[in-house]
């Protein structure tokens, strides 16, 4: 200690009262003046919805005991500095949080006084908060925490406060990798047991980027690869089920088709439970759960239309039903062939028809035209259900496409 703050130190102290307030009459009231100084997020846990933070301000506030006259030598310092348990300080602290831990110890903090009487000091601090979640949003959401900083036993007609905000500062690289500090802002309030409290507003926002490279852009092309697995053709011939001859073929490729839809629900599955496991539980279904159900909806309902059109598709062809004009011309089906239908008389005119010969003509054309007839009736199922699924994955494609812009445009 040097002389200057020695002699200083001896004519302040020896009737100084730390364990008081300054006042000369009971009226008086304590104007404390907090500056921020410094506001770091470090770290905020979605699942306990609480905050962590590095908060740092300054307090300054008169206190007539401590003034000194520069009129000597000895006494001409401006300011002195001296340990902060020697002082009476108020007791602004953040009101109701989870945790505090000063950053420099108690024994080793100092103040500074001024020749004036004016006491300044800081106290650097880890603080937990809780901090209420609303992930309606998730993963594109912006939180709001509500930071009270205050005295606890001080009211208002004994200690007030007023903010000095031209010296905060508060960079967004000081922000974690998965929040960014959106904006911070600062008033002073009163609350109902008549105490002055700083109010710090502090908007974070999700970056989302993590979450829709690992998230939504895997579920999109899970979702397009199902649906062009489930509406493609099965082979180059243009037979949409060659197999499907027989009930059993056709039992077999809508397991198939099943499984293929339940393998997608599956991997959504997994993507769904990758997203939710930061998250908190919450009432209502967050923004990206909203979207992975869509997809799982509409992967079933694919599955459940190709399933439907197999089915049909082996019942008109194996009970051998001609298809009808009206749905070729819906599908846009313009080589729909009328020779498909059975002809009853076909015999040409001066041929015996009693004769075994006749008759086995006869017998053999009825069968090869039914065979042939069989066989356009398949080739022109074949194109009709071939634009129904043409016209099923546009539009499932259509419904994956668009669902993915609007997660994408949030």
């Amino acid at each position: 200690i040097s002389g200057g703050e020695k002699a200083i130190f001896d004519i302040i102290y020896p009737s100084y009262e730390p364990r008081f307030r300054p006042k000369q009459n009971d009226s008086d009231i304590t104007v404390v003046t907090l500056r921020p100084t410094n506001f770091r997020i470090l770290n905020v846990d979605a699942l306990e919805q609480s905050i962590q933070f590095v908060l740092d301000f300054s307090q300054s506030w008169f206190d007539y005991r401590l003034m000194w006259a520069r009129d000597t030598e000895a006494t001409a310092l401006k300011t002195i500095k001296v340990p902060e348990s020697s002082l009476w300080a108020p007791d602004i602290n953040p009101i109701s949080s989870l945790a505090r831990r000063s950053i420099i110890p108690t024994n080793r903090r100092v103040a500074e006084i001024s020749f004036d009487g004016t006491v300044s000091k800081t106290d650097p601090s880890i603080v937990t908060m809780s901090c209420a979640m609303k992930v309606s949003r998730y993963p594109f959401d912006v939180q709001t925490c509500i930071i009270n900083i205050g005295p606890w036993v001080y009211r208002r007609d004994e200690l007030r406060l007023q903010l000095d905000s031209n010296n905060f500062t508060m960079k967004t690289e000081q922000s974690t990798s998965e929040w960014s500090v959106k904006d911070v802002g600062m008033n002073i309030t009163q609350d109902n047991d008549n105490l002055d409290s700083l109010v710090l507003t502090v908007k974070l926002r999700r970056n989302s980027a993590y979450y829709v490279y690992a998230v939504v852009i895997p579920t999109f092309v899970n979702c397009c690869l199902c649906i062009f697995g489930l509406f493609m053709p099965t082979e180059t011939s243009g037979v949409r089920f060659e197999k499907c001859m027989f009930p059993r073929d056709c039992l077999i490729v809508v397991i198939l088709q099943v499984s293929l839809g339940v393998t997608c629900l599956l991997a959504l599955a997994m993507l769904a439970g990758s997203a939710t496991n930061n998250m908190p539980k919450a009432e209502t279904i967050p923004f990206l759960g909203i979207y992975i159900l869509a997809t799982c909806v509409l992967c079933f309902l694919a599955t459940t239309t190709t399933s439907i059109l197999s089915f049909v598709h082996e019942r008109v062809t194996t009970r051998r039903r001609h298809p009808s004009k009206w749905i070729a011309r819906l599908l846009l089906c313009k080589g729909y062939d009328t020779s498909l239908r059975l002809r009853t008389s076909s015999i040409q005119a001066g041929v015996e028809t009693s004769s075994p010969t006749a008759k086995l003509l006869k017998k053999i054309a009825n069968a090869a035209r039914d065979k042939l007839s069989a066989i356009r009736s398949e080739a022109q199922w074949t194109r009709i259900f071939d634009r129904f699924d043409i016209f099923a994955m546009i539009v499932y494609q259509t419904i994956n496409i668009v669902m993915f812009i609007v997660v994408l445009c949030i």
